[in-house]
């Protein structure tokens, strides 16, 4: 997990961007929609641990339009990004898919919510 702590904690620069980073106009990056990004991926590494007794792959972490933030979990053999909206009250989404494209999870949650059909999706051992 202490991989997972630093990939998070590194994330934490983008918020220091500010406004127009990019020389594009493009929005700068919360604390808040990082503080977001933290809790949710270190509760879930945990949830990983402590109820399939597995490591949560590291993800990597980058920004993304208009002040979101995505999550990045790409593996040898699926993938699955999580967007994080600057605006809190905005619905997180999700869209992950196997090389294969046939086997698939997308939806939206809150963020509150233990997402343990992630974790599972992200664990899975695949044949």
């Amino acid at each position: 997990q202490d991989d997972i702590r630093s990939a998070v904690q590194s994330a934490r620069a983008l918020t220091e961007l500010g406004e127009d980073w990019n020389g594009e106009g493009a929005q700068g990056y919360s604390l808040n929609t990082w503080k977001r990004v933290k809790r949710f991926v270190l509760t879930h590494a945990s949830i990983s641990e402590s109820r399939f007794r597995a490591n949560l792959p590291v993800p990597t972490i980058n920004p993304a339009d208009q002040g979101s933030l995505d999550v990045s979990w790409r593996l040898s053999d699926r993938q699955l990004l999580v967007n994080f909206p600057a605006d809190k009250a905005g619905p997180i989404t999700y869209y992950g898919q196997n090389n294969q494209g046939d086997n698939t999870i997308s939806g939206r949650t809150t963020g509150r919510e233990h997402r343990l059909d992630l974790v599972a999706w992200l664990i899975q051992k695949t044949k």
